[in-house]
């Protein structure tokens, strides 16, 4: 899914510098300090549910029908004031407008690309609005542009005879409509049913645990062995089992032979289960989790997240204080800043000193908690596949993985970067993809005096055997992960050479279902070994 949330005086954004929360698949990361508005970005896909909700029902049918006031949004808990939403100023005009990115699918129709939500502080009511990508709007019907027809595609027959596609329009609600937000606060496991935002807590969560683990559907028995296996995995032990209390009021966990109150084992193992679970139980399209670091240790916080957005059909979306957390696992960083003109969002640009970088990950705290090494990767994709990767040679949880953020530093004039890194140490790694077509093949110019580099400063620079990362991943793998019509690359294969590919941000489920027989043979399984 393409598309774009933009927000004019909606809470902190002003609508003279418009915030947007780009929906994309994979990981998108929100940072910055207290009270800059990074929380209320992601929140926003629950407040405004009640108003999605509504449209989603008038679409792809009689568009102008949108033109009306709808009945009314509903705050829901722990909201309560409808204005709490439109920013405190003498004349607010607040409006969130769905935008679609991408219309290359039908490329010869006019498309209604955009919708906006407009609301008012006198009133209850919302109006909704739907533009086209001729500038028109949809209008009453009647009028030289009002709908007259829609058929089963959601091509809509205005009254000029201009014909309007609708469907990713619809597309984008829906996905709008099914995303989670997760608050901060979500190790709630105690008596009486409730949700805390779209986490559901207490003795409803435990119900619902017990009824898909204890019930005649076999797909929900299996659901939840998938959570109790994820759980298992993060938290390193061998055998694990969760069950509901006799008195469904707590669930009683078994750590390799060992039962525990679910109180006992601490609110980080709780935050696993019970966030696992209910994204489970409601398959998101997005998840917009915050501060997802909350009770954790670091080696677990971006293992927590890439194991989460395996329960989201797009993606996750997520705001933290942790800038490691934020540049090293997510595609793509925005930092929130409060200015005296409003919460400002933009895209989070990395610094050229590699110096700063490394100072603002706080390497020399997450040493002392057990980390003794460090191995940079390519970039994001690669960084959540060698999560995967490390866990086969038990090395997750004293290795620190770090991007090097690709082409842009692969190259021959990063050696005062390079130099920098050295402070961490003498156990530092790095690991790159060879790009060649086949073995005989040399590295590209800029590949080789990177390896260069690297030998002069006496860093350890491995380089694949094979043409990239993904030609590692096995026929097994893929058939487990991504579905048995995908097939291995080979050694020097590339993306479509042979068949459909699967998408390169799906490299780590991929992984995750490796097994360590199937890299022991391989120049990447020893050089993982000896790290």
């Amino acid at each position: 899914m393409v598309g774009t949330i933009r927000f004019f005086d909606y809470r902190c954004f002003r609508r003279e510098a418009p915030a947007e929360l780009v929906l994309r698949e994979g990981f998108s990361s929100f940072i910055g300090p207290n009270n800059s508005g990074k929380s209320a970005l992601i929140r926003s896909l629950y407040e405004l549910r009640s108003c999605i909700n509504q449209i989603d029902a008038a679409l792809p049918g009689n568009v102008s029908h949108l033109v009306m006031e709808r009945q009314g949004f509903d705050m829901p808990p722990p909201m309560s004031d409808r204005a709490e939403i439109i920013t405190n100023r003498s004349d607010p005009i607040c409006a969130v407008e769905l935008v679609i990115d991408d219309e290359s699918a039908e490329p010869n129709l006019l498309h209604a690309n955009r919708l906006r939500m407009e609301f008012s502080p006198e009133t209850e009511s919302f109006r909704a609005r739907v533009f086209v990508s001729d500038r028109s709007e949809f209008s009453a019907a009647g009028t030289p542009h009002g709908a007259a027809e829609v058929d089963a595609d959601g091509i809509v027959t205005r009254g000029d005879k201009s014909r309007v596609a609708t469907r990713s329009l619809k597309r984008l609600v829906k996905t709008v409509r099914d995303a989670r937000f997760y608050g901060p606060f979500r190790n709630a496991i105690n008596e009486g049913a409730g949700l805390h935002y779209d986490v559901q807590v207490g003795t409803g969560f435990i119900n619902q645990w017990n009824q898909w683990k204890t019930g005649p559907i076999r797909k929900q028995n299996t659901a939840i062995q998938r959570v109790t296996e994820d759980v298992r995995r993060l938290m390193g032990v061998k055998t694990l089992e969760i069950n509901a209390s006799v008195e469904l009021k707590t669930l009683q966990v078994v750590v390799d032979g060992k039962p525990f109150k679910l109180l006992e084992l601490g609110a980080g193992i709780s935050q696993l289960i019970v966030v696992l679970g209910n994204a489970l139980i409601q398959l998101p399209s997005f998840i917009a989790i915050d501060e997802p670091e909350t009770h954790l240790h670091p080696a677990l916080q971006s293992e927590f997240l890439t194991t989460l957005a395996g329960y989201a059909t797009e993606g996750i979306l997520f705001a933290t204080h942790s800038m490691g957390l934020a540049r090293a696992t997510a595609d793509r960083c925005f930092s929130v800043q409060q200015t005296s003109a409003g919460s400002i969002v933009r895209p989070f640009e990395r610094t050229p000193h590699y110096a700063e970088f490394l100072g603002s990950l706080g390497i020399a705290g997450l040493k002392e908690l057990g980390w003794d090494r460090v191995l940079f990767v390519e970039g994001p994709t690669d960084f959540r596949t060698f999560q995967q990767l490390l866990r086969l040679y038990e090395k997750n949880k004293h290795t620190i993985l770090l991007p090097l953020g690709g082409d842009s530093m692969i190259n021959g004039k990063v050696e005062q970067e390079l130099t920098e890194v050295l402070r961490l140490g003498n156990k530092v790694s790095i690991v790159i993809d060879s790009e060649r077509s086949q073995a005989s093949e040399p590295l590209s110019p800029s590949r080789q005096a990177f390896v260069e580099v690297c030998a002069r400063l006496h860093i350890k620079c491995h380089v694949t055997d094979r043409r990239a990362i993904e030609n590692y991943l096995t026929d097994n793998a893929l058939a487990s992960s991504v579905g048995p019509t995908y097939k291995s690359l080979g050694e020097f294969g590339k993306p479509g050479d042979s068949g459909p590919f699967w998408r390169k941000s799906e490299n780590w489920r991929v992984a995750q279902a490796m097994t360590r027989a199937e890299l022991d043979n391989t120049d990447l399984g020893k050089f993982l070994s000896e790290i």
